[in-house]
């Protein structure tokens, strides 16, 4: 959703009274965004578009979970609580990645995000706020954070806050130290 969001913001930020990005993304660069596209046309050419790809669920996102020291599972990056993990690993809806079609798709959408000469209708005064955790992977650390706010400042946005919670991951409303990030949500909108 965060990189829905911000493909709406580049044509339709006058439609929101205040926006947050959990966990927002960064693009993982041209190339890599070029690579995954074009490995999904080609895959999805001969294995047809709702095939699940495990080496386009690798290029992808594979990469996360290597910066996880002793993972115990290949999704240790979506959380410090293991319980959490374990109850998404359980979930029959979760795990299985996307078919090379909705990965295309989104990967597309990484592009469109990430120039701010996309961005053709901004509200410059839309309150975002950006939250991620210190230890997702997904945001591309503080390199991948930085290079968001960039864009979007570029882009027009003026009014930007950032929160950074120490000693989470992605999931942050599942984090045990989430009562502070809903503290902070429901201060942002109110």
């Amino acid at each position: 959703m965060r990189i829905i969001t911000r493909n709406l913001l580049r044509t339709h930020s006058d439609h929101y009274e205040k926006v947050i990005l959990s966990g927002f993304p960064y693009n993982p660069g041209s190339v890599t965004t070029g690579v995954v596209i074009f490995l999904c046309n080609v895959i999805g050419a001969l294995r047809g578009q709702t095939y699940y790809s495990k080496l386009v669920q690798s290029v992808a996102i594979g990469g996360f979970n290597k910066t996880i020291q002793n993972p115990k599972s290949a999704l240790d990056w979506l959380s410090y609580n293991e319980e959490n993990i374990q109850t998404y690993m359980a979930d029959n809806y979760c795990g299985h990645g996307f078919k090379v079609s909705a990965f295309r798709d989104l990967f597309r959408l990484v592009r469109g995000m990430s120039s701010p000469k996309n961005y053709t209708a901004v509200n410059a005064d839309l309150p975002l706020l950006l939250i991620r955790g210190e230890d997702d992977p997904s945001t591309g650390f503080h390199k991948g954070a930085d290079d968001s706010i960039r864009v979007l400042k570029e882009a027009g946005f003026q009014n930007l806050r950032t929160n950074v919670y120490t000693h989470m991951r992605h999931e942050l409303l599942n984090e045990d130290g989430r009562d502070q990030v809903i503290a902070d949500i429901v201060a942002f909108l109110g």
